[in-house]
């Protein structure tokens, strides 16, 4: 069990608070510069990452605890699988979970990307906007007037939010499983469906020549096809996940009304 005196502790898949279902399509609400982003995080991506805060050491994972988090994922339908043989080989780019302390029974879900972040160019979001508390702390009211404060909140947002195939790819677990072991799970079921209705002839025009190896690889729906577990919503821990969630919570209330220009 996971330490109750600790504010971050190794992954304890059986504490950790998970909620939601990934059902809430964010993409729609999310404007500007931001929706390409999330829908496409290739964009992103530099020809060389640039490392500031040090590498997750995900050697240390053990991979019977990290199946245990996949399986939870996937009761909650967040889990996506993707072929090894697609994604960039070894543990680079990839992702590990912790905990972090919430209360004397569950801990929060962190998702370290620093490994992935460190690949992933930074673009301005709302959050610049938003004041810091040493500001509201010197607000003044003057005499005889008052101040009318709204909040809204969207409960447990990382967990909410759907995201595209493609962004759940950018949310690799370490380490490699393989897919026989997912038999009887929502992700198995999508992976062998996506895997069955690729075209067996490669249409040129679209695909070229496959020149930096096949396209096609995840066809392989043995059991013992290599692949990796992904988070198919947003990770706390995403450098720009909280600008996704703010962004598509602003979407939300200006087309409810509920928030102005």
């Amino acid at each position: 069990m996971g330490s109750t005196s600790q504010t971050y502790t190794s992954l304890d898949p059986d504490r950790l608070k998970v909620s939601g279902e990934g059902a809430w399509d964010a993409a729609q609400y999310i404007l500007d510069e931001l929706w390409m982003p999330y829908v496409e995080p290739q964009i992103l991506e530099l020809d060389r990452p640039v490392y500031e805060r040090g590498l997750p050491n995900l050697e240390a994972e053990e991979k019977h605890t990290v199946f245990s988090l996949l399986a939870k994922w996937d009761q909650n339908n967040l889990l996506e699988l993707h072929s090894a043989r697609t994604v960039q080989p070894g543990p680079e780019g990839k992702v590990k979970v912790f905990n972090a302390h919430k209360s004397l029974t569950q801990d929060w879900q962190i998702g370290d990307r620093r490994w992935r972040n460190a690949y992933e160019c930074k673009i301005p979001g709302p959050s610049k906007s938003l004041p810091a508390g040493s500001q509201i702390c010197r607000f003044l009211v003057p005499p005889g007037k008052g101040v009318k404060i709204s909040i809204t909140d969207r409960s447990d947002f990382y967990h909410q939010m759907s995201c595209s195939l493609e962004r759940s790819r950018s949310n690799l677990l370490w380490p490699q499983m393989e897919l026989g072991e997912f038999k009887g799970t929502r992700a198995y079921e999508r992976f062998v469906a996506r895997a069955q209705a690729l075209p067996r002839r490669i249409d040129r025009t679209v695909f070229g020549d496959e020149l930096h190896g096949p396209l096609f690889a995840d066809r392989d729906v043995s059991d013992q096809c290599p692949v990796f577990g992904a988070f198919r919503s947003v990770l706390q821990g995403g450098q720009l996940g909280v600008e996704f969630g703010i962004a598509a919570h602003v979407g939300s209330l200006l087309e409810k009304g509920a928030l102005q220009e």
